[in-house]
C-alpha cells in the first residue's frame, strides 16, 4: 500500500501556520514570485511585484546583503543550495531577522530557476541575543566580582574555581582542581564545615559563618561563604560555594572589642573609685556622728550618711555587673534597705515584703530613685513605729507598657495631718519633690488607713537616653 503525498493546499495550510513564505526566480525571464507570506514579512502591498535586485535591497547593507548576492550567484553558477540567517529591514523600516533557504534547478547544464522559503526568525534570534548576552554577564560577574565562586563535588574536591581567587588566596584556579576543599581548612573549622555539607539537602542554599582558609603564603584568611547543593543538577553535579574574604573586618572587628573591652575595664575602675572615695567620705562622717554631742546634729549626719552610701552602692553594683549602662533596680532596693539598717542601728523587728520586678534603670535615673527609696525609707525608720518593736515595710516594683511604678508601704503610725505631702516643708521632703522632678514622674506620700504609703511613676529611658514608646499605664 503507497503512502499518500501530501497535497499542496497541506503544505501551504503548514507554512502559513509557521510563518513560511516560498519565493521562485525565473532565470530566463527575470521575474520573481512573493507568496502572501513574504509579502507581509517584508510590509508591503499584496500587488507588490519584486525582481531580484528590489529584493536583495531589503537585505541589509555590507555583510548581510553581500551574503544573500553571493549564495544566489553560487546557485546559479554551481548549483550551491544555501541557507542563512540575514538582517532585513521591511518597507515600513522594522529591523527583522529572516532565515532564507534557496536551491537552483538545472536544464541541459543551465540554470533555468532558484526557488526556496523565508521565514521570520526575529523572536528566536531576540532570545539567543538575551541569553548570550545573559551568560556575558554572568560571565563578567564570575571572573571580574568580588567573590570566589568554585564548585566541589560530592568528595569535597574541586572541579572549578572562578578567577578571583588568585586576589584572594593567591592561588591559580586550575592548580585547586581536585584539591579536597577542606584540607586548606583550619581543623577546628573543619568538622563544623563539613558537617554543613552532609546535612545540606538537594537544592536547598546555607551560609557558612566565618571560618579560616590557608592561602599561597600559608597565612590564615577569614572566609565568609554561602553553599548550595546542587549535585543533582547535570550541569552542576557538585556544591556552588560562593565565597568572601572577610579577613580586613574580622581584624576590625577584633580591634573595636579589644578597644571597647579598655574601655569596660576603665569605667569599671571609675566606679570603683568613685565608690571607695564616698566609702571614705561616708565613713568619717558617721564617726563625726557617732562623736557629736548634739543629737539633732547627729540624726543630720547620719542622714547624709545614708544618701552618700546609697549613691556609692549604686555604683559598686555596677561596678559587679556586665552592664555599665544599666542596672537591676530590684537588686538595689534590697541591698539600699539592708545598708541603711546597718547605718541606724536598728533594734525593731521589721518584716520586709519585695514584690519587685527585675526592672533595668540606666544611672541617670537609678541614683535619683535610690535617693528618693532612702528618704521614705529613712523616714519610716525614723517615725512609723514609735513604742513598737514590730513593724512591716513592703516595697512594690513594676514596668508596663514603658512606665516604672514603685510603691514603698508600711504599716505604722501614719502621716499626721499638718504633714499631708502637698505642703509638708522637710528636708527629706523637698529632696523627695525635687527627685521626683528630676525623674519627670508623678510622686504621691499619703496615710491610707493604717500606715503610710509612697508612690511614684515614672517613664523609663534605655541606656542611649531615649524614652521608650508610651502607650497607657
Amino acid at each position: 500500500m503507497s503512502r499518500k503525498e501530501p497535497s499542496q493546499e497541506l503544505i501551504n495550510r503548514i507554512f502559513q501556520k509557521a510563518g513560511i513564505g516560498t519565493w521562485e526566480l525565473d532565470v530566463e525571464n527575470g521575474s520573481l514570485y512573493w507568496s502572501p507570506i513574504i509579502k507581509e514579512l517584508h510590509e508591503v502591498a499584496p500587488d507588490y511585484q519584486p525582481d531580484l535586485e528590489s529584493a536583495l535591497r531589503f537585505y541589509q547593507k555590507g555583510i548581510h546583503q553581500n551574503r544573500v548576492r553571493l549564495a544566489v550567484t553560487r546557485a546559479m553558477e554551481q548549483g550551491e543550495s544555501f541557507d542563512l540567517e540575514l538582517l532585513i529591514t521591511t518597507a515600513k523600516g522594522r529591523r527583522r531577522w529572516v532565515r532564507a533557504l534557496g536551491e537552483a534547478e538545472f536544464r541541459d547544464g543551465e540554470c533555468i530557476r532558484v526557488f526556496g522559503s523565508t521565514q521570520n526568525i526575529d523572536y528566536r534570534k531576540e532570545a539567543e541575543e538575551a541569553l548570550q548576552q545573559s551568560e556575558q554577564r554572568f560571565r563578567s560577574l564570575v571572573q571580574n566580582g568580588m567573590d570566589m565562586i568554585a564548585i566541589v563535588n560530592a568528595e569535597r574536591c574541586f572541579s572549578y574555581v572562578s578567577p578571583p581567587v588568585i586576589k584572594a588566596l593567591g592561588y591559580r584556579p586550575d592548580a585547586l582542581i581536585g584539591v579536597d576543599a577542606l584540607d586548606l581548612m583550619h581543623e577546628e573549622d573543619r568538622e563544623r564545615v563539613d558537617q554543613l555539607f552532609k546535612n545540606l539537602p538537594p537544592r536547598k542554599r546555607t551560609s557558612i559563618s566565618p571560618y579560616r582558609y590557608r592561602n599561597a603564603d600559608g597565612q590564615w584568611r577569614w572566609i565568609e561563604s554561602t553553599l548550595t547543593n546542587l549535585t543533582d543538577d547535570p550541569a552542576v553535579n557538585g556544591y556552588v560555594v560562593n565565597s568572601l574574604d572577610i579577613t580586613d573586618r574580622k581584624i576590625q572587628q577584633q580591634r573595636i572589642l579589644e578597644s571597647l573591652h579598655e574601655k569596660e575595664v576603665l569605667l569599671s575602675e571609675v566606679h570603683h573609685r568613685v565608690k571607695n572615695n564616698l566609702a571614705v567620705i561616708s565613713g568619717m562622717m558617721q564617726l563625726q556622728a557617732e562623736d557629736e554631742a548634739d543629737d539633732v546634729l547627729s540624726v543630720k549626719l547620719l542622714d547624709s550618711v545614708s544618701r552618700i552610701k546609697t549613691i556609692a552602692n549604686i555604683h559598686e553594683q555596677i561596678y559587679k555587673s556586665d552592664m555599665f549602662a544599666q542596672m537591676n533596680f530590684a537588686q538595689n532596693i534590697r541591698m539600699l534597705f539592708n545598708n541603711l539598717m546597718d547605718t541606724f542601728q536598728y533594734d525593731k523587728v521589721l518584716s520586709v515584703h519585695y514584690d519587685c520586678e527585675p526592672v533595668e534603670l540606666n544611672i541617670n535615673q537609678a541614683i535619683p530613685c535610690s535617693l528618693m527609696v532612702n528618704e521614705v525609707v529613712t523616714n519610716t525608720l525614723k517615725h512609723a513605729f514609735p513604742g513598737r518593736k514590730k513593724g512591716l515595710i513592703a516595697f512594690h516594683l513594676s514596668e508596663k507598657n514603658g512606665y516604672v511604678r514603685l510603691k514603698v508601704k508600711d504599716n505604722g503610725v501614719g502621716l499626721p495631718p499638718e504633714n499631708d505631702s502637698s505642703d509638708c516643708k522637710s528636708l527629706g521632703m523637698h529632696i523627695v519633690r525635687t527627685l521626683a522632678r528630676q525623674l519627670k514622674g508623678e510622686c504621691s506620700y499619703h496615710s491610707a488607713g493604717q500606715g503610710t504609703e509612697f508612690s511614684i511613676v515614672f517613664k523609663k529611658v534605655n541606656s542611649r537616653g531615649s524614652s521608650d514608646a508610651m502607650n497607657g499605664l
